[in-house]
């Protein structure tokens, strides 16, 4: 059996067992552009993860990199996504304390701010994530919206698949 192409997508320098890391800031396996993917060939991956990561691109450039993961991915294959679910972020925001709101309540809406690959410059809901996943062209389409304790907040996970032919 062949094993499965899989890249974890702006990975931050993080090592996924079994996964390709491809970051254009960090430590990487592959060095590339998420809304172009340059390197990968297409039609040619099974699996792409990325975590935490479409909203660090500008509004305009949330669609090229959909484009680019539909464009690398096989027939058939799948992309697992994790974001900030940005009404939750939001809410949270405004039912916190005011003097309790300075930190990481605020570096869940704008990022972490220590490069430029760690600004937050767009946010999903989980609406608005599967219309866009949607247009794209993606197909089996599962959302759901829970609270992350690694992260602290409340998340959007999604799988779609890329449809055969």
């Amino acid at each position: 059996m062949e094993e499965k192409i899989k890249y974890n997508i702006g990975s931050g320098g993080d090592i996924i067992e079994g996964y390709t890391s491809v970051d254009l800031y960090a430590n990487a396996d592959i060095k590339d552009d998420i809304t172009k993917l340059t390197t990968i060939k297409d039609n040619s991956v099974d699996e792409v993860l990325t975590t935490h990561v479409l909203e660090h691109l500008s509004e305009k450039d949330v669609f090229p990199a959909m484009y680019s993961i539909y464009r690398i991915l096989k027939p058939g294959g799948e992309w697992l996504i994790e974001v900030p679910d940005l009404v939750w972020v939001l809410k949270d925001f405004m039912d916190t304390p005011d003097q309790d709101r300075w930190g990481w309540k605020l570096q869940t809406i704008f990022g972490l701010q220590c490069h430029d690959g760690e600004y937050h410059r767009t946010g999903f809901s989980d609406w608005r994530l599967g219309q866009m996943l949607k247009e794209v062209g993606f197909v089996n389409i599962q959302i759901e919206t829970s609270f992350s304790e690694h992260y602290n907040q409340g998340v959007i996970n999604a799988v779609v698949t890329k449809p055969n032919g």
